[in-house]
């Protein structure tokens, strides 16, 4: 092919591409929506799901845990479903621990309560948790509290607690006065020890008079101070060594002991003193042969306080219970019961223990005691 022909072909090629219309471009389909005939009705539509019901409410122990403090015999008549709540029950002399939890400002702990048979647990408020010395151990090396002095409860990390005593009284500072113990230093029921003793078992003591406001009380002869005297407190003479004295100060709720300059005492000053007293037993209760229902497995354990309803608890397999007279026309789902085998356990007037009752069925009723 000549070069000549060659280029005719090109131009003609091009003549027709620029003068040809561009084809249309499709438009994108609507979207199709079905729509049911009107005879369909609306109940064959699919359902709406239903929300899934809360978890009921349920007193839960704390997730991280300073302390777990037991006794065999404990008492209180502040169990409350939370810290700000209404009372739901006392116990007296029940198998019970306190967990304290990890926490800098404290407002609650949880009483778990547990003969074996039945398990209960309870919020007690921070001003109705009640902590004392396991031991006559002093604190920061000064400051031994008496068996049933109430220590107060003021933080607590893993594995220790800080509580604080009041001794404005006698010291000046450090004020508060606090110091941290570990969970094996506390109890919840007074462990009978004299502190007094702990320090001394003499009672006719030289007595002199602090001269020095402020003056500076030591753990040990050679120890840095620790705390600061208020003039005019009177404290009672145990040794001397040089110009250092080992002093004795009695206040009934606690004991200070420690060593201060020879300097800062003068004569002995007339002060009083205070006494304490108090008393009291626990009611007794005795067990019954009563026609108890049974069940094969755990059953969980509710109380109703007002329109609150929560889990506190558990009732063990093979644990006895009996149904209150009018729990049968109780239509809220749960049946009223009491727990005549566990004399520690009161319920409050105003609440009451339930059980869910679709959990009742394989459970029997005979006339064994506990």
């Amino acid at each position: 092919m000549t070069l000549a022909r060659r280029g005719v072909r090109l131009a003609v090629a091009l003549a027709v591409g620029c003068g040809s219309p561009r084809p249309p471009v499709a438009e994108p389909p609507a979207p199709v929506v079905a729509v049911p005939p009107a005879s369909t009705p609306v109940a064959s539509l699919p359902p709406a799901e239903k929300p899934a019901a809360p978890p009921p409410a349920e007193v839960r122990e704390p997730t991280q845990l300073a302390c777990k403090l037991s006794s065999p015999d404990w008492s209180s008549d502040q169990l409350r479903l939370r810290a700000g709540g209404p009372r739901f029950a006392r116990v007296s002399g029940a198998p019970a621990s306190v967990l304290l939890p990890v926490v800098s400002s404290p407002t609650e702990a949880v009483a778990v309560m547990d003969d074996g048979h039945v398990l209960v647990r309870a919020v007690l408020a921070v001003a109705d948790v009640h902590l004392y010395a396991s031991k006559p151990a002093p604190l920061l090396g000064i400051v031994t509290p008496a068996a049933d002095l109430d220590l107060s409860w003021t933080s607590s990390t893993s594995g220790s607690v800080r509580v604080g005593i009041d001794t404005q009284n006698v010291l000046r500072s450090p004020a508060p006065f606090v110091a941290d113990v570990g969970c094996g230093e506390l109890a919840l029921v007074p462990a009978g020890y004299d502190a007094r003793a702990s320090v001394t078992r003499r009672s006719k003591l030289a007595k002199r008079g602090v001269i020095t406001d402020g003056a500076p009380l030591s753990p040990s002869p050679g120890a840095a101070a620790v705390a600061e005297l208020r003039q005019d407190v009177v404290v009672e003479l145990l040794e001397t060594r040089g110009g250092r004295a080992r002093i004795l100060i009695d206040e009934s709720y606690y004991v200070v002991s420690g060593w201060v300059a020879v300097k800062d005492l003068g004569p002995p000053l007339i002060t009083g003193t205070i006494g304490r007293g108090g008393g009291g037993g626990a009611p007794g209760f005795g067990i019954h042969e009563l026609f108890l229902t049974r069940c094969p497995a755990d059953l969980g354990l509710f109380v109703e306080l007002g329109s609150e309803r929560v889990k506190v608890g558990v009732i063990r397999a093979g644990s006895g219970f009996q149904f209150t007279p009018k729990s049968a026309t109780d239509t809220s789902g749960f049946r009223a019961i009491d727990l005549p085998s566990q004399p520690w356990l009161m319920p409050e007037k105003t609440a009451r223990w339930v059980l869910d009752a679709a959990a009742l069925e394989p459970c029997r009723t005979d006339s064994r005691g506990m």
